[in-house]
C-alpha cells in the first residue's frame, strides 16, 4: 500500500469534508475515500491499467494519483483541516 494523502474542505454550512487516496501496487488499484469528517465515509476503487506510453504500473499509479489530487485542490480541497476552514468559499 502506497502512502495514503487526505484532503480537507469546509463547506458553506461549516462542515468539514475529507478526501483520502491510497493506493495497491501489488493489485493496481487506487482506492478512494469521502465524506464528512467523523461522519460516514464512501469508497471508490479504480483499477489503473498500463498502456502503450512506457510507464510501468508504478509510474501510472504515481501519474493517476497526482492527477487525482489536482482534481481535488482545484475544487477547493486542501490539506489540513485549518487550511481548510482558513480558505473557505475559495476555488469553489
Amino acid at each position: 500500500m502506497c502512502k495514503s494523502i487526505n484532503l480537507y474542505k469546509q463547506t458553506a454550512t461549516g462542515a468539514i469534508q475529507t478526501w483520502q487516496i491510497s493506493a495497491n501496487l501489488d493489485t493496481g488499484r487506487i482506492f478512494i475515500r469521502y465524506g464528512q469528517l467523523n461522519g460516514a465515509m464512501q469508497e471508490q476503487i479504480e483499477q489503473v491499467t498500463i498502456n502503450n506510453s512506457g510507464r510501468n504500473m508504478r509510474e501510472q499509479m504515481v501519474l493517476r494519483m497526482k492527477s487525482r489530487i489536482s482534481k481535488q485542490k482545484a475544487k477547493g480541497y486542501r490539506n489540513t483541516v485549518e487550511e481548510a476552514q482558513n480558505s473557505v468559499n475559495q476555488n469553489e
